[in-house]
């Protein structure tokens, strides 16, 4: 069932326009195109620093930043043929400190979403795809819609979106996988842990769980509530 598009004023989220990558000293000629396809995503942190190896050509272990004591961003690149999980020898080809490729990669989100008029997200009950849940699942233009959770300036903008168009200051989230995320309304500690179970139950057997539990904005940053 496609999503909605929600009737409220703060759907397109009016932001100025996304400031230039920062580039690294020795960057080829040929990555300034090749940057534009480098974006995070989040990861349960066991999953990418337990022994798994890049698939950009090197074999080393994946480069990330860790978000919290259960969850990590990984680096990816994408492009028309494939996309890739980056290591550090990778983003070295690109002239990219971890840190550096990490806010070309949310520059990158926001240019995904941006239209004329600003961000573009969609929201619609969470019932359409978590049957009984009282959120909203949320969704984004040209990302999957978790990767707004791996970077402080993203997950804050999203937030702030949400907070406008739901009308409360105190949100909650719900990780189950990759493309999905769900959003509860102040919701009490045992209803925000018993929905953050049941989505990560009912996710599909082929998409990794990223959190099974109820996640806040802390500083920018994704924090589990247990």
């Amino acid at each position: 069932m496609p999503l909605a598009l929600a009737r409220e004023k703060g759907l397109v989220t009016p932001v100025p326009a996304p400031q230039e990558s920062p580039r690294g000293p020795h960057l080829a000629a040929d990555a300034e195109s090749t940057i534009a396809g480098l974006v995070p995503a989040l990861y349960e942190r066991e999953r990418v620093e337990s022994p798994r190896l890049s698939d950009d050509g090197f074999c080393d272990s994946l480069a990330t930043i860790a978000l919290s004591s259960r969850l990590s961003m990984a680096l990816v690149m994408h492009s028309k043929e494939q996309s890739r999980h980056l290591s550090q020898r990778g983003l070295d080809e690109l002239g990219l400190s971890v840190h550096a490729a990490w806010t070309v990669a949310a520059a990158n989100l926001q240019r995904r979403a941006l239209t004329p008029k600003g961000l573009r997200f969609w929201t619609r009950p969470a019932v359409h795809s978590l049957p009984g849940c009282p959120g909203v699942e949320v969704r984004v233009l040209g990302s999957p819609i978790s990767a707004w959770l791996a970077h402080p300036q993203t997950f804050s903008t999203l937030d702030g979106h949400l907070r406008r168009v739901l009308r409360c200051d105190r949100l909650t989230y719900l990780v189950p996988y990759s493309a999905r995320v769900f959003v509860l309304r102040a919701p009490t500690a045992e209803a925000a842990r018993l929905w953050a179970h049941t989505s990560a139950q009912v996710r599909p057997a082929h998409s990794p769980l990223i959190s099974a539990h109820p996640l806040v904005l802390s500083n920018g940053f994704p924090q589990e509530l247990t």
